[in-house]
């Protein structure tokens, strides 16, 4: 402290202070527009697609470095715009520190993204071992899919995970992106129960980024830092919107971590790595050096029933079991990675009096995890070892009362399956 304060002094004898006028590292207000879909659009959707807009638009000064702080952000109803207002705080060589407000104009898009038709599976090899191609596929315009990722690193020299999309044609594509996405963990379970976290809730009211994806140009949609003894993993459904291009190719890759630009290397030290990268130019090398599976599954759901009277038997059902076939025959999908379970539940109170519920999950196989979305909450059983159960939910029925329940969830990347679903009622 003492030595800035020296400089500062001579600073003063130098030059008439008068005369010194830094300018700011930043100038304010700035107004920018983002887009998202959901019914409703979730706050987190909202929130994610504000960082993005500001990180892909705000101006500063050249070097300039920001942080931003959000206010309160609601979810956003259909066809409805609102305002948020974002703090930023900017510093820039030889720049005054500037502290100012950008305002992102956010719509909430008619748009539902219908029934994933397909699951995509990144997921061969698991473990990665040298950069190389994961997985590419097309994705045809108007029909939703919906892509795992799941991958464990040993490789020691540095490189990232990179998922985009490439549209080739000289038309402007609008692309529905619902992510969820998952830091590396050294724990495969803990990564897929993250991701499921994120995705499972957003999934269920078509919460997601509007993305449009410029002529002869890429986006990621996806990236994450590939750590020796860590796994990545993520899930999200995406929809090419009908109006624009016919088809996109997605690719993903383990890319060598060399001579990276500016957006990826800021990118990658982010919660959210992909809302960094802004659409790129197409390269001639995009569509070269395709990885070569291309695994695909159909109709990626499960419909199942309950039913539990108070005072009657318990409800025991398995989730990962049950594989969806493959695209051209072969063996199903072990396991049902991915898949959404979408539970219709009676509750059934015929006494005197009210009964308690109670929801619970068992580790039949191994170590396994659970997430589960129950109108509109999602509840989490974190990764337990196997023949553990936890109970994640309670519901108390009224007497002479029927009540009937949605819950959603999906065999989470990184655990052991068949895992037990059982509904109970009392609690004993």
């Amino acid at each position: 402290m003492i030595g800035l304060l020296a400089v500062a002094a001579l600073g003063c004898f130098a030059q008439n202070p008068s005369q010194i006028t830094l300018p700011p590292a930043m100038k304010f207000p700035q107004k920018f527009t983002a887009e998202v879909v959901g019914s409703p659009a979730l706050a987190s959707t909202i929130s994610g697609a504000v960082g993005r807009a500001i990180n892909m638009h705000v101006k500063g000064a050249k070097g300039a470095n920001f942080t931003f702080n959000l206010g309160t952000i609601s979810p956003l109803l259909p066809g409805r715009t609102e305002v948020v207002t974002a703090k930023v705080n900017a510093n820039a060589p030889g720049c005054v520190e500037a502290y100012g407000k950008v305002y992102i104009s956010v719509s909430c898009a008619r748009q539902t993204l219908g029934s994933d038709q397909f699951l995509w599976f990144c997921n061969a090899p698991e473990t990665i071992k040298n950069p190389g191609p994961l997985y590419s596929n097309t994705l045809q315009s108007g029909i939703p899919v919906r892509v795992l990722y799941h991958h464990i690193c040993y490789n020691l020299q540095p490189a990232y995970m990179r998922m985009e999309l490439i549209n080739v044609s000289s038309q402007p594509g609008k692309v529905v992106l619902i992510a969820g996405d998952s830091e590396p963990s050294s724990n495969p379970a803990l990564a897929g129960y993250r991701a499921a976290m994120q995705y499972l809730p957003a999934r269920k009211c078509d919460s997601g980024d509007l993305i449009t994806i410029a002529p002869h140009s890429k986006q990621v949609i996806a990236l994450r830092r590939m750590v020796a003894g860590k796994a990545m993993s993520g899930l999200c459904s995406i929809k090419l919107l009908p109006g624009g291009p016919t088809n996109m190719t997605l690719r993903a890759d383990a890319v060598p971590f060399v001579n990276e630009n500016r957006f990826v290397q800021l990118a990658l030290i982010d919660p959210e790595p992909w809302r960094f990268i802004p659409n790129q130019p197409l390269e001639s090398s995009d569509l070269e050096n395709l990885s070569l599976n291309h695994l695909t599954y159909i109709l990626p759901y499960q419909v199942m029933q309950a039913k539990v009277d108070a005072g009657g038997q318990a409800s025991d059902t398995l989730i990962g079991v049950e594989g969806i076939p493959k695209v051209g025959g072969g063996r199903h999908l072990n396991g049902n990675f991915g898949v959404v379970y979408q539970y219709k539940i009676t509750l059934q109170n015929p006494t005197n009096s009210k009964q308690a519920f109670r929801f619970l999950m068992r580790a039949n196989s191994g170590y396994s995890a659970g997430v589960f979305l129950i109108y509109g909450k999602v509840y989490g059983v974190r990764p337990e070892t196997k023949a553990t159960t936890r109970q994640f939910f309670r519901m108390i029925v009224p007497a002479k009362s029927t009540i009937q329940l949605p819950l959603w969830t999906v065999p989470v990347s990184g655990c052991c399956y068949p895992a037990s679903v059982w509904i109970v009622s009392g609690d004993k």
